[in-house]
């Protein structure tokens, strides 16, 4: 694997507004990322890295402890983070990632599809903050999105289906949901 200096990171092509960035490349030399970084397989970072929004990463990408991700950053499969790494909203991971410890950020990252137990979940939970939940039964009726003219916008992401809509609390704490997920989803954790 080669390891990359500033200087070089620097010169990388950038096309249509992303820095490519290639693979099997260590990049423990840099600390900050800018924005809409592309990174190819098989890269490592260093402890305490950070990146910006709209990086992605490619499979089996690497991060020591404290890296932090800002808004909609994503990963592919079979990616691993350190301890006390941190992911801002919209972040998104593929199946097979693991995390050496798990956060509540994950729920708020970008979800998916996931089974129709967690879907339902998700929607109550989803209805809890909303100012009024009654519009969730009205929308699951075929009326307008709950989110239509609301001061507030949707807790979680994942891809909704209003035909498995049922009124009611959420069943789950927040570490069962994120277990579940992490589980459903083949995230590793530990």
């Amino acid at each position: 694997m080669k390891k990359i200096t500033q200087k070089e990171f620097n010169e990388l092509p950038v096309i249509d507004g992303i820095k490519i960035c290639p693979g099997d490349t260590d990049y423990s030399d840099i600390k900050v990322f800018a924005k809409r970084c592309s990174f190819a397989e098989r890269c490592s970072f260093a402890e305490g890295c950070s990146f910006a929004g709209g990086c992605s990463f490619a499979k089996r990408c690497s991060f020591a402890e404290g890296c932090s991700f800002a808004e909609g950053c994503s990963f592919a499969e079979r990616c691993s983070f350190a301890e006390r790494c941190s992911f801002a909203e919209g972040c998104s991971f593929a199946e097979g990632c693991s995390f050496k410890q798990i956060s509540i950020q994950q729920l708020h990252s970008n979800l998916g599809k996931l089974s129709d137990k967690l879907t339902t979940e998700l929607m109550r939970r989803d209805a809890q903050f909303h100012p009024d939940p009654s519009k969730f039964d009205e929308w699951a009726k075929g009326g307008k999105c709950p989110y239509d003219n609301c001061i507030c916008q949707q807790a979680y992401h994942f891809e909704i289906n209003k035909n498995l809509w049922i009124p009611g609390k959420p069943e789950m704490n927040d570490y069962e949901l994120l277990i579940a997920i992490a589980k459903e989803k083949n995230w590793k954790i530990g």
